[in-house]
């Protein structure tokens, strides 16, 4: 997957200086040592993403006890690639078919 980077960890989306401006598919991601994965997504803009990481971290280690050693943060996908869906959006309650996440935390 070309694009893919990963943010800083538990970024606070009043806290707006991290936040990228670029077009693409924004997630909530996780590292677990050489795995990555898409956790939450896509938005379509990275404030959305940055606003869903602790919730989805929280509900990541209420899962997996082991994920509370994970470095959890967001990642973009270039807009010319297929987004991916976000592996725990069923969970979240989120979109499964590849639209946008709409639901913006407060």
């Amino acid at each position: 997957m070309r694009g893919y980077g990963h943010g800083p960890y538990f970024c606070d989306a009043e806290h707006a200086a991290g936040v990228d401006t670029r077009p693409g598919f924004y997630y909530v991601s996780v590292i677990d040592g050489p795995r990555r994965a898409l956790l939450a997504g896509p938005w379509a803009h990275h404030r959305d993403a940055l606003a869903h990481v602790r919730a989805v971290n929280e509900l990541a280690c209420s899962l997996d006890p082991r994920a509370h050693w994970f470095a959890y943060g967001t990642a973009r996908v270039d807009p010319d690639e297929q987004p991916p869906v976000g592996r725990l959006n069923d969970k979240l309650g989120y979109p499964t078919n590849g639209d946008f996440v709409t639901h913006v935390m407060d």
